[in-house]
């Protein structure tokens, strides 16, 4: 199932071309807003035994997962994966339990082809980073609300889409274990997963190790905030690391001093960074309190 237009009337449960057009226009606009990021993997799909040709296959036939496998395949970089961990496979359950597979170290691609990958239990949780909202004119008139996003399994992923009507042209899949919690954003489209904006920006060795239930609450704001693509950047970068300033937003994003420090403000006004002065100038962090202030433990 490739044509769009099939697709959103699926979704949208009877064609329109209004509807078709807007999602269209979105999916062009999310594809001008990647242009720069890498694809860094290849990624295929079984659910319930059956292997799919894509991920949209995959999220348009099923409903609910039993047990489900994400594999990944033709890694585009060797040596350092900076913010990313190299994963050949991921097994998981529609409840959210699974087993990643994981390889040490720098990746090569010796390393690659015949390395046996170390599994690790984990929870594993999805939640879509952009998407096109199914309304016609008729409903956008009537203002029914925005969609809701929020940490999810990859079985409520599946009822949410259906039940809000999204069209999920990317998401972000977390993997939270006892040694530690990465995360892959995946181009739901093309079937890849980009490499992370952070890598050779922010150095590596500013990068911090946090709790399982730290990330575990962190990805849940990250999810429900809904934030811009620069936010929600800069926000990952604040949390995985002791902090970021001016200079380091502005290295990060390539932009300038005023945006940088828009960014920051806006990041704090939400609470979710907390200022203080470093070495430098001023740091933005994502503290504890941060955290506690938008979710108690779960």
């Amino acid at each position: 199932m490739t044509d769009l237009g099939r697709i959103v009337e699926e979704l949208y449960g009877s064609r329109d071309d209004y509807v078709i057009s807007r999602v269209n226009s979105e999916r062009l606009r999310y594809r001008e807003d990647r242009k720069s990021w890498e694809p860094m993997l290849d990624v295929k799909v079984t659910a319930n035994g059956v292997r799919y040709d894509s991920i949209l296959d995959f999220m348009m036939r099923v409903k609910t997962v039993k047990v489900g496998e994400i594999s990944f395949h033709n890694p585009r970089r060797f040596g350092p994966w900076g913010f990313m961990r190299p994963i050949k496979r991921l097994r998981f359950m529609g409840t959210g339990q699974g087993y990643a597979f994981v390889l040490s170290g720098e990746l090569d691609f010796r390393k690659w082809a015949l390395e046996k990958p170390k599994s690790v239990e984990a929870l594993v949780r999805v939640y879509p980073t952009r998407w096109a909202v199914l309304r016609g004119i008729r409903e956008e008139a009537m203002d029914t609300g925005e969609t809701k996003i929020s940490l999810w399994s990859f079985s409520t992923f599946l009822q949410e889409m259906r039940k809000q009507r999204f069209l999920p042209f990317e998401m972000r899949l977390v993997i939270l274990t006892k040694a530690g919690c990465f995360g892959y954003t995946i181009d739901i489209l093309n079937g890849t997963v980009l490499d992370d904006p952070r890598n050779g920006k922010i150095p590596l060795s500013s990068r911090v190790e946090r709790g399982l239930q730290e990330c575990l609450l962190f990805e849940r704001i990250l999810a429900e905030s809904m934030l811009p693509d620069k936010l929600r950047i800069v926000l990952l970068a604040a949390f995985e690391t002791k902090g970021v300033g001016i200079p380091e937003v502005m290295h990060l994003l390539n932009t300038s001093p005023r945006n940088a420090e828009n960014i920051l403000l806006a990041l704090k006004s939400r609470g979710l960074v907390e200022e203080h002065e470093g070495p430098y100038g001023k740091v933005y962090s994502v503290t504890e309190k941060c955290l506690r202030r938008h979710h108690s433990p779960s």
